[in-house]
């Protein structure tokens, strides 16, 4: 079966001193998913507007990011499944002085349940990322990831490994540091949830 969802959040923003700033942020997405008897694959795209304060500059930015990508997995056999995805994204803050990007990423993975409760798995990504004032960075990760259900209603998860770039800038020399993420989820109800997540990782700054 196919089947096709679409999502639209506007969200009010509006603000006791510097009322020039209010206005509407939007986001949507649209994602297709194909289901088969041992695979399943979809197709996705989401749109977002932003507006705030960007705590590195400290101005008041209003940021355009569109994202698109596909991904599928497959249950190769009853306890171990493999996964895949590809992604690309593009920021623009619409202003001259201010510079987004072209983010392209793509992983593999595996996952093998050890009881009902918990799996855990390797994976491998790559991830380019490009900008005017940062140069290009290609970083590739090596990560183990774990899945856990702690409840009916609460689950954690989390990756741990080694990512190893270069860097444009540094005439394309290499550099390796950890990297890492914890998240957790709790479903309060049928009709609301709860998530949160810490992530350790990498990224290139301006010149």
């Amino acid at each position: 079966p196919v089947t096709v969802v679409a999502n639209y959040n506007p969200a009010i923003q509006m603000y006791l001193e510097n009322s020039e700033n209010n206005g509407i942020d939007n986001s949507g997405n649209v994602k297709m998913t194909l289901t088969g008897g041992r695979s399943v694959a979809s197709a996705y795209v989401n749109l977002t507007q932003n507006s705030g304060t960007d705590p590195v500059i400290g101005e008041f930015v209003s940021e355009t990011l569109l994202s698109a990508g596909v991904e599928g997995s497959y249950q190769v056999a009853p306890r171990t499944s493999v996964t895949g995805s590809f992604s690309a994204a593009t920021s623009d803050f619409g202003e001259d002085d201010l510079e987004g990007s072209n983010v392209y990423s793509t992983y593999v993975s595996g996952s093998w349940a050890a009881t009902e409760n918990f799996s855990f798995g390797p994976m491998v990504q790559y991830i380019q990322s490009t900008s005017d004032n940062s140069g290009t960075r290609d970083a590739w990760q090596f990560l183990m990831q774990a899945q856990y259900q702690v409840a009916a209603r609460v689950q954690i998860s989390g990756s741990l490994g080694v990512d190893y770039a270069t860097d444009s800038r540094d005439e394309g020399s290499g550099s390796a540091g950890l990297t890492g993420s914890f998240n957790a989820s709790y479903m309060i109800n049928d009709r609301l949830s709860w998530s949160g997540s810490v992530l350790y990782v990498t990224v290139p700054s301006p010149d």
